[in-house]
């Protein structure tokens, strides 16, 4: 499992306003790479995003397609 700094976590929250991007839920969020560490993504604010744990769930199991356009990230989920 990654280790994302602290202070990365803490910015990303804030700007993702507290909630899902996905679903907006407010609880059980967890810091979410877009470019996994295995793909060598980095624990950069950009490629990190805040989903709830269902979500990042749906993620890993490619039941959410995730796009990201510029600083943007926009959401499908595969049924």
């Amino acid at each position: 499992m990654s280790n994302i700094p602290d202070e990365v976590k803490r910015i990303v929250l804030e700007r993702d306003d507290y909630q899902c991007l996905n679903c907006g839920r407010e609880d059980y969020l967890e810091p979410a790479h877009y470019k996994a560490k295995s793909q060598l993504g980095t624990d950069n604010v950009d490629n990190i995003m805040t989903l709830c744990s269902e979500c990042h769930r749906k993620q890993h199991d490619g039941k959410l397609q995730i796009i990201k356009i510029g600083l943007k990230f926009f959401f499908k989920e595969n049924l």
